[in-house]
């Protein structure tokens, strides 16, 4: 998770800041372009003499909002002109006025030339340039959407760093025993007597159980004698001492004399 988010925060970083600089060139540039336009633009108030060369454009253009239709205008000088390119669909703002264009003209020579129209509020001036229009546009939009999405990258890249570096610091749990429950006996401590373990009987001192017969291991299971039950030891009854002679028994008889001529001995 650390990495992810080391990724996403540089990541976003990068799209952040490349987008909104490229937006914003593009939006100079294609801006620019129509500040050119505003600026060689002039008003066609009466006879209006304009200077022109051989192929230049020269487009009219009349308020959007007139409901009287477009002005009729004529162009006069050393040589006819023709029909130029026209993008009615295209407008922009002259003096704080929205103004389209209604009319174009291809100048074939060079020469002096006088524009008289109809009606006043006429502006004059070059082809208004669509691909400055979308490139302005495309940059603001660029800029935004492309910095809003480097942001939300970087918000969620700098989330993810800091919950894996947390991670990172938290030791892991130690692992559970296999068998079943740990050792609950006391810790090791240096100098004083240890209890032995024995198995099943957690934190008691062993005692040694009767020696049994080998028996053979049940299927997946330590090959441990089977436990008897811990009996203490039984003490034998001291022997009684011998019993005096009863009153009632007869006597012991006397032994036989001595027959004469016995060896006394």
């Amino acid at each position: 998770m650390k990495t992810a988010g080391k990724w996403l925060t540089w990541t976003g970083l990068a799209i952040g800041i490349v987008t909104v600089v490229v937006g914003i060139v593009m939006a100079i540039v294609g801006f620019g372009k129509l500040t050119d336009v505003v600026n060689d633009s002039f008003r066609v108030t009466g006879p209006t003499q304009h200077t022109a060369r051989s192929g230049d454009v020269l487009v009219l253009y009349a308020p959007s909002s007139s409901v009287a239709g477009d002005p009729v205008c004529a162009i006069t000088g050393p040589a006819p002109t023709r029909p130029g390119p026209i993008e009615r669909n295209t407008d922009f703002t002259y003096d704080d006025r929205n103004i389209s264009a209604f009319a174009s003209y291809r100048f074939t020579q060079d020469g002096t030339y006088t524009i008289d129209c109809d009606r006043s509020g006429v502006v004059a001036g070059p082809e208004l340039p669509v691909s400055g229009i979308f490139t302005g546009a495309g940059g603001v939009l660029l800029a935004v959407f492309g910095g809003l999405l480097g942001a939300v990258m970087l918000v969620l890249g700098v989330i993810l760093w800091i919950i894996g570096a947390n991670r990172a610091k938290t030791p892991p749990a130690p692992p559970a025993w296999q068998g079943g429950a740990p050792y609950a006996g006391q810790p090791y401590q240096p100098g004083a007597p240890q209890q032995s373990y024995r198995p099943g009987a957690p934190g008691q001192p062993y005692r040694p159980s009767v020696p049994q017969p080998p028996y053979p291991p049940a299927t997946g299971q330590p090959p441990y004698p089977p436990e008897t039950p811990d009996t203490p030891p039984q003490s034998s009854a001291p022997t009684p001492p011998p019993a005096d002679p009863s009153p009632t028994d007869p006597p012991a008889a006397d032994p036989p004399a001595a027959e004469p001529g016995d060896d006394p001995r």
